[in-house]
């Protein structure tokens, strides 16, 4: 894993400071364009495209992007996504329940060789900051004792976190619902309202008029990446399956006209199931809402970031679940889980003229995952947190 970790990160790398655009660093530029005309006071839903975040996202990046020169910005980048990456790595190992410093390491390591994390670092994507800030703020909610202190902490991650909410929001059940969690997810509606009026005043038009106009170019962005792009699940002979996702599906089934009203319902759902959960230990509905998020919704190939979540909880069930054929199950879903997610990745193969395979490996993935979930939904009926028993042991 560390050689695959140096490889892999060294190539991505390579892409975000080097690779000439469109393929270097290609979210990280257009973000950078968009932000920096959202404040110059360009109405950028009705001139790019690429437009999909929302208002506040604008204003969360622009300490990041909006002073920065378009040479200058690849490599200053750099800065924040070794933070945040080795933040990522520290919340696995903390919480995974390894108490041994070779396992800790191990733990450490497999975030670098996994191919969501080289795949977010190439195109300069927010996937690493998001899942980090996430994890962090989530976790607190169950370690931490009650504060404001702890709760502005926790609002401040979760905005963060917001900025793409595509990936971010099917976390806010979490504290909103779980004992403790009230009063800081109140500070995060208030905290996400006032950047969002405060985003807007940049802009010639309201925040009314604002949101409808991110809300229709998000549609279009969805169906797009959905139908050709990286979350794409052609169904032509010959063509590679890049994603599986509610929207891929819809769209390859020729019912593309049902997104907007199909999308909320997995949101919807996930936090009924929270709710009635919502005692369970809070690595477990992380994992569940991980695997939700990532295919409720199009997501591109770095996204899959997520799925470190979900990894993590399978880890500390193999160590700590009270029943000993749980524990097993555990440690070989957490076994197969970390092969899927070790870089370059099987949707590689589609570029070497192994469609086939490629799609046998997509299609193998979402599968897994799917039975990853039903197994910690089960893991979330124990009386018993996760977080108790690592205390415990």
């Amino acid at each position: 894993m560390g050689f695959l970790a140096l490889v892999w990160l060294g190539y991505q790398t390579w892409r975000l400071l080097f690779q000439a655009a469109p393929k270097g660093a290609v979210d990280l530029l257009l973000r950078h364009g968009e932000c920096q005309e959202w404040f110059r006071g360009v109405a950028i839903y009705e001139t790019r495209v690429d437009a999909v975040y929302p208002p506040a996202s604008y204003l969360v990046l622009w300490p990041l992007l909006g002073w920065s020169s378009t040479g200058f910005v690849r490599v200053f980048w750099l800065a924040p996504t070794i933070l945040s990456t080795a933040w990522l790595c520290a919340l696995v190992a903390r919480h995974s329940g390894a108490l041994d410093a070779s396992r800790r390491r191990l733990l450490w390591v497999l975030p670098l060789a996994s191919y969501p994390i080289g795949a977010s670092v190439g195109n300069g994507q927010l996937s690493i900051l998001v899942v980090a800030c996430v994890g962090a703020g989530v976790m607190l909610v169950a370690d931490a004792p009650r504060s404001w202190r702890r709760d502005l902490s926790i609002a401040a991650l979760m905005l963060v976190a917001l900025v793409k909410p595509s990936m971010s929001a099917y976390f806010f059940w979490i504290p909103l619902l779980i004992p403790g969690g009230f009063r800081a997810a109140c500070l995060v509606v208030a905290g996400y309202a006032l950047l969002t009026v405060a985003a807007c005043a940049a802009q010639p038009h309201g925040p009314v008029d604002l949101i409808e106009q991110w809300l229709s170019r998000a549609a279009a962005g969805v169906r797009y990446g959905a139908s050709v792009g990286g979350g794409a699940m052609p169904l032509a002979k010959g063509s590679s399956i890049t994603g599986i996702n509610l929207h891929s599906v819809l769209i390859a089934l020729g019912q593309g006209a049902w997104i907007r009203m199909l999308s909320p319902a997995p949101l919807l759902l996930l936090g009924a199931w929270v709710f009635m959960r919502r005692r369970a230990d809070v690595l477990i509905l992380l994992g569940v809402a991980a695997i939700v998020a990532r295919f409720a919704s199009y997501h591109g190939w770095y996204d899959d970031v997520l799925l470190l979540m979900p990894l993590v909880a399978l880890i500390r069930c193999a160590r700590v679940a009270e029943a000993p054929r749980a524990r097993a199950v555990a440690a070989w879903l957490a076994l197969v889980g970390g092969l899927f997610l070790l870089a370059p990745g099987g949707t590689h193969l589609g570029r070497l003229g192994l469609p086939t395979l490629a799609n046998v490996y997509v299609v193998s993935q979402a599968v897994f995952w799917v039975v990853a979930m039903v197994f910690l939904a089960r893991a979330a009926r124990s009386p018993v947190p996760l977080a108790h028993a690592v205390a415990s042991a």
